[in-house]
């Protein structure tokens, strides 16, 4: 599950013997942040006592990554409006 989020690529330091640390992003590593999240040990103690991964599983999934861009441009030229026009929100 990809979720509506731009995936990243997590690097590992490699410190060679000799000479200087050499970061590498594997491709293996490339998740979105939430998948980071799932993957961390002991991962359900960062959520919130309300939340659960089942219901931001079901959040994640509700849109497409096209919807989910349109949707964060609405609302970014929302808030941005209101910021050109001086009302508090």
């Amino acid at each position: 599950m990809r979720g509506s989020v731009r995936q990243f690529h997590y690097g590992t330091l490699k410190r060679p013997d000799k000479g200087r640390q050499q970061r590498r992003y594997p491709l293996d590593q490339m998740n979105t942040p939430y998948e980071k999240l799932k993957a961390l040990p002991g991962a359900k103690r960062f959520l919130k006592p309300e939340l659960t991964f089942k219901a931001l599983n079901l959040q994640a999934c509700a849109m497409a990554d096209n919807q989910a861009a349109e949707q964060l441009n609405q609302e970014r030229a929302k808030l941005f409006k209101r910021i050109q026009y001086g009302k508090a929100a």
